[in-house]
């Protein structure tokens, strides 16, 4: 019981110290006058270099509380790479772009509308290439403390549980910034879910950062508004609507997952990722 208590405080001065270095941008933001500006302009190169530069300082702190106050190689979190890896990964990218446009193409016509899409030129290409590499990050710094860590601190419980529980943390994570709306919060639950398993089941951090900012970059692209959006119009989709198709996503991803990665293992502890012949990188 000890011992749980120790790691469950440890967990929580882990997402402290994440919601500190983010709160701190964002009161740094507040006094130079940008947090309007973001608002108001999101997404352009300009916020968008915010983003990554705020992602980049979370993940600093990470691996340097990770590294240095725990003393824990950030290689034990996997950062191999198997022919599994590349299957699971091309598999949902075209699960997630599939179901994406699909559900678009039927919310505008249930609603009697086409779907037309906007001029797309080298500008607007490299436009979305800064962005995906903004959105890797960002998704690479909430999966590190989320999946990787949390989910290492709760290795002794069983692969569901500890699961469930990183998902419910996860969904709780966005709360500070982003409120506490039912629909949000069950499609971040999902998400948790579904990047739970895949990293249980990989032993790769990889796994689930591509596969989050493969989800957050395509949805943006179809389902946002603004730069992002290949849509010429924007459209209006109920949160229930979202909701749905969030969780055809995840029972989808999750299939798909459990087809690559077909052999369970039987030890759940992530340090014994060298007793399947996977020599991690470790970073010193």
């Amino acid at each position: 019981m000890k011992e749980q208590f120790k790691r469950i405080l440890q967990m929580l001065i882990a997402a402290v110290a994440a919601y500190a270095a983010i709160f701190g941008c964002m009161f740094f933001f507040i006094q130079m006058d940008l947090l309007d500006y973001i608002k108001e302009n999101y997404p352009s190169p300009v916020t968008l270099l915010l983003e990554l530069v705020v992602a980049l300082l979370v993940i600093a702190i990470l691996i340097l509380a990770i590294r240095y106050i725990e003393r824990t190689p950030i290689g034990r979190f996997g950062f191999h790479w198997r022919k599994e890896e590349t299957a699971l990964l091309l598999i949902v990218a075209v699960i997630t772009f599939v179901l994406c446009f699909a559900f678009t193409w039927i919310v505008t016509r249930m609603s009697g509308q086409s779907l037309h899409f906007r001029p797309f030129d080298v500008s607007i290409a490299g436009f979305l290439g800064f962005a995906l590499i903004a959105k890797a990050f960002a998704a690479f710094h909430e999966e590190l403390l989320a999946r990787a860590y949390f989910m290492t601190k709760l290795a002794n419980l069983r692969p569901w549980a500890a699961i469930l529980i990183t998902a419910i943390l996860f969904a709780l994570l966005h709360v500070p910034i982003k409120g506490m709306e039912m629909y949000s919060m069950l499609s971040w639950f999902f998400g948790g879910i579904t990047y739970g398993y895949m990293y249980w089941r990989s032993r790769n951090i990889w796994v689930p950062t591509v596969a989050h900012t493969l989800h957050n970059f395509i949805n943006e692209l179809f389902l946002g508004s603004g730069g992002l959006s290949l849509l010429a119009q924007d459209l209006m989709i109920g949160g229930i609507e979202k909701t749905w198709y969030k969780l055809g996503l995840m029972l989808a991803l999750l299939a798909a997952t459990r087809a690559i990665y077909r052999t369970e293992y039987r030890n759940h502890e992530v340090d014994n990722i060298e007793s399947k012949k996977i020599q991690p990188t470790y970073i010193h």
